[in-house]
């Protein structure tokens, strides 16, 4: 389809027009505060919880300016496993359409969470959260980790979307 628009788009196009090409601005790379408040858009019937942020995260990229990059999201294996929670743990019908990463974020862990009678994220039985960390992988930069509340006590700070009250 996209090889026939260009084609009937080319022989509609008189011949001896200028074309203007605009040069991209150079932007600064955006801090991971903005990016969790960039808006966003991703869709799928069902995923496991590790291709769903994979996907999160693709979807994501797309949209970026160019000179940012994101932060790795990676799950913690061990501290969910501590919980009962695998990483296969299916996600369904997950559809977000023009809302902030946090808030996917957040409604992933909430579609994955395995206590299903949790009422949201700051509730004690949501499980599983996010959290922003230093990458112990490349020091100096942030990532973006799955793991559970349990874990995460005295260790990471929590992001104001699972601090109980």
């Amino acid at each position: 389809p996209q090889v026939t628009l260009a084609t009937l788009l080319a022989m509609n196009t008189p011949a001896g027009n200028t074309v203007a090409v605009a040069r991209p601005k150079i932007q600064r790379p955006l801090t991971v505060d903005e990016m969790l408040n960039r808006k966003m858009s991703v869709s799928f019937d069902q995923e496991s919880l590790e291709f769903a942020i994979d996907s999160i995260v693709i979807a994501f990229e797309r949209e970026l300016p160019s000179g940012s990059t994101m932060p790795p999201v990676r799950i913690i294996g061990g501290d969910l496993q501590l919980m009962g929670i695998t990483q296969n743990q299916q996600v369904r019908d997950f559809a977000k359409n023009d809302i902030p990463l946090r808030q996917v974020l957040t409604d992933l862990v909430l579609g994955a969470n395995p206590d299903k009678t949790a009422t949201g994220p700051k509730d004690e039985k949501q499980a599983l959260i996010w959290v922003i960390a230093d990458d112990q992988e490349n020091p100096g930069k942030n990532v973006i980790l799955v793991t559970t509340r349990q874990a995460a006590v005295d260790k990471y700070d929590l992001p104001a979307e699972f601090v109980t009250e």
